[in-house]
């Protein structure tokens, strides 16, 4: 499986429907609320090309947030990225 970085603020609609995603295809992922964690907000603003949120990254390639992480689905380019 892979390494799989979710970087989220609280009460965000996007952060959740992406989780939901993610929870459905029983993947592992760690969670980083940036809200309480400023070294890892450090850490995506540096890798990341949007500062919205979610920002998620795949085996340490940033993929983007819940609209592209939706679109892979869709498009059948996240299961063989995931698992």
């Amino acid at each position: 499986m892979a390494d799989i970085k979710f970087f989220t603020i609280p009460r965000c609609g996007f952060c959740s429907r992406a989780r939901r995603l993610l929870d459905d295809k029983g993947v592992a992922y760690v969670e980083f609320d940036v809200s309480r964690n400023s070294e890892a907000l450090d850490a995506i603003r540096s890798v990341a090309p949007s500062h919205t949120f979610p920002q998620i990254l795949i085996d340490d390639v940033p993929i983007g947030g819940c609209e592209e992480l939706f679109a892979l689905d869709r498009d059948g380019r996240l299961d063989p990225m995931i698992y």
